[in-house]
């Protein structure tokens, strides 16, 4: 009965990891589309003042 442990322990792994690498990359989209934002918000306001 040790597999049953094995495969918890794998199955658990391996969730918290999908969770953990889906709550990174959606952080890491939020930072980088707020930094986005600014930089072309400046960069058109560079550009339309000339």
């Amino acid at each position: 009965d040790g597999w049953l442990a094995g495969w918890l322990v794998g199955w658990l792994a391996c969730w918290l990891a999908g969770w953990l690498a889906g709550w990174l990359a959606g952080w890491l989209a939020g930072w980088l589309a707020s930094r986005l934002d600014g930089w072309i918000a400046g960069w058109l306001a560079d550009w339309l003042a000339g």
